[in-house]
């Protein structure tokens, strides 16, 4: 944990809350096996331009978009609990075909 203090001021501070920020650097600032779960639904491959400086999902190629969500979900998996759940949605396909 890269912020100097106890997991349980960390937690009490956060209860209940919507976190919104750079996944990766977000994650990075939460104890291990600190949360119950998370869902997302990460920014799909080529699908959406959201204008922000190195987003998710505009990478040259899919092996680099694919690398970029791995690193995002090892720290997930870090943070979840070993009871925790992980909800992710993927409706990226769904919506190229239906394009």
């Amino acid at each position: 944990m890269s912020v100097d203090r106890s997991k349980e001021a960390f937690l009490k501070e956060n209860e209940n809350r919507i976190i919104c920020g750079d996944a990766l650097e977000t994650l990075k600032n939460f104890p291990d096996e600190s949360i119950n779960c998370s869902i997302t639904s990460p920014p799909y491959y080529g699908l959406r331009d959201y204008h922000k400086k190195e987003q998710i999902g505009r990478e040259k190629t899919v092996e680099e978009y694919l690398d970029r969500l791995i690193n995002v979900f090892r720290e997930v998996r870090r943070v979840l609990k070993k009871d925790g759940h992980l909800l992710y949605c993927d409706w990226g396909l769904l919506c190229r075909n239906k394009q």
